[in-house]
């Protein structure tokens, strides 16, 4: 596929190719999406369905493609760079797979931790990029620290003291961590979708057992 785009973005006029949104259709709905999105977007039939593949931008975005979509079967995938264009459209597969044929549009994002616990690395992987993306700036020993510190606190529902005996550390330290993680990440330590996730992520980066379901 990722000479097929190449070929087809040079066709349309696309300067170069970043990041894309995959849009996984029915054949029957390609010459409309064609129409829809003009310039924004190019279609790849494949025999069986479609791939729509969207330049990154405010019309790739859940609002617009939510009211685009209504009412249609499609699958969207996540936001990838173009070489991760067949990833992405495995994903969205993948997804399909899951909600069944219900109109969409359905969002391959709200499904990544169903797939990655069913051992999708794909979905791993895509998960792994978002929920560590605030670390990604940090030195190799502070992002280790962090990254200890955040799987520690999470797995003990934020006991401080816990954290401490854990690691072995003192409470002033656990406590200027998370300080800095909170800097770093937010409101996203409060939600519980944001946590299981973090815990997932982290629990295959840093090994010790893997959440096997439910949200915190």
């Amino acid at each position: 596929m990722p000479s097929a785009v190449e070929a087809a973005a040079g066709r349309i006029g696309w300067p170069d190719l970043d990041t894309v949104v995959p849009v996984l259709l029915p054949l029957d709905q390609a010459r409309d999406a064609r129409f829809r999105f003009g310039a924004d977007g190019l279609v790849i039939e494949r025999g069986r369905d479609a791939v729509l593949l969207l330049r990154a931008g405010p019309r790739a975005t859940r609002g617009p493609l939510t009211e685009a979509l209504a009412g249609r079967w499609a699958v969207v995938g996540p936001e990838l760079g173009w070489p991760q264009v067949p990833a992405a459209a495995r994903l969205a597969e993948l997804a399909a797979g899951l909600v069944g044929p219900d109109p969409g549009p359905v969002f391959v994002d709200d499904h990544l931790i169903p797939l990655t616990l069913r051992g999708e690395p794909g979905a791993l992987a895509v998960l792994t990029a978002r929920r560590l993306a605030p670390l990604a700036d940090l030195r190799p020993t502070q992002r280790e620290n962090l990254l200890v510190t955040l799987h520690s606190w999470l797995r003990h529902w934020g006991s401080r003291a816990e954290v401490s005996a854990e690691l072995f550390v003192h409470p002033q330290t656990v406590s200027y961590r998370l300080k800095r993680l909170r800097d770093l990440y937010g409101t996203d330590l409060d939600d519980p979708t944001a946590r299981f996730e973090l815990l997932v992520v982290l629990a295959s980066q840093l090994g010790g057992p893997a959440p096997s379901g439910g949200r915190r």
